[in-house]
């Protein structure tokens, strides 16, 4: 909250950085994850000169995974269907 000399009271909103629809989810991890994430955001922030937090880091993590999880999958169904043709 920031107050200006003519004692009007401005809220200072986080940016939004997701364009599209979202939902909270509360995570709990081990302390020494966490730290590791701290560092790294740290020194993420510092290599792009942008705050780079641990919530962005979590989310693109997500990401990545969800890509891999999804051309693995798409690996698995190509072989069934090829098995079943095979057949």
């Amino acid at each position: 909250m920031c107050v200006n000399p003519l004692g009007d009271i401005t809220i200072m909103t986080r940016p939004n950085k997701i364009p599209t629809d979202t939902m909270s989810y509360n995570l709990t991890i081990e302390k020494r994850d966490h730290k590791e994430l701290k560092d790294f955001s740290t020194k993420e922030s510092q290599t792009f000169n942008m705050q780079v937090s641990i919530a962005d880091l979590i989310r693109t993590s997500i990401k990545l995974y969800l890509e891999d999880l999804r051309k693995a999958y798409d690996r698995k169904d190509r072989n069934t269907d090829r098995d079943n043709t095979e057949k």
